[in-house]
């Protein structure tokens, strides 16, 4: 009987462990399942995490390269555009001190040359009309002169001024163009 009892006991026993023993299973491979899950999840977490740390190291390099260029470029710029405006300047007084020059001395050319005839024509004996027409024409000798020299510094100057242009309309391309060029 106790055979039986063992028996039954047993199989009773056997039949509440099935159950408590499968339910057991089924939880921890659930458990596990979850454990996995969780660790796929941390996993993946990490890995975005370290990509994303990448690709920021990455941008910090290139933006710190790309600024790097662009202020080299717009020294670069600044350099050229100084330069250019310095020989402008440099040369614009050249022109214009020329033109005052020229003028100074077509002025005291004027003046020995009025001195002169005066003293000429008083030697020769020639008054009134003579003397007028000829102090006339030295001074419209003169005043075409003065036109002369200032048409010729205003034409210099012009010139000038249109390289000077050209010259800062070319450096800013050739800034612009150096600056699209970094940017990709």
């Amino acid at each position: 009987s106790s055979a039986i009892s063992n028996g039954g006991g047993s199989s009773s026993s056997s039949s509440s462990s099935n159950s408590t023993p499968g339910s057991n299973y089924l939880s921890q491979l659930q458990a596990l399942y979850q454990q996995l899950q969780d660790q796929q999840t941390s996993y993946a977490a990490q890995q975005k995490a370290a990509a994303q740390s990448a690709y920021n190291n990455n941008m910090a390099s290139l933006n710190s390269a790309y600024s790097t260029k662009t202020k080299a470029l717009s020294d670069n710029l600044s350099s050229t555009l100084s330069t250019l405006a310095d020989t402008y300047n440099n040369s614009k007084q050249s022109v214009q001190s020329d033109a005052a020059s020229s003028l100074q001395q077509a002025y005291i050319n004027k003046m020995l040359s009025q001195r002169n005839l005066n003293q000429n024509l008083a030697a020769q004996g020639l008054s009134g009309g003579a003397s007028e027409s000829a102090i006339a024409s030295l001074l419209n000798n003169y005043g075409n002169s003065r036109n002369s020299i200032q048409t010729t510094e205003n034409t210099n100057l012009s010139n000038l001024e249109s390289t000077y242009n050209g010259n800062v309309a070319s450096a800013q391309q050739e800034y612009n163009s150096a600056l699209a060029t970094a940017a990709e």
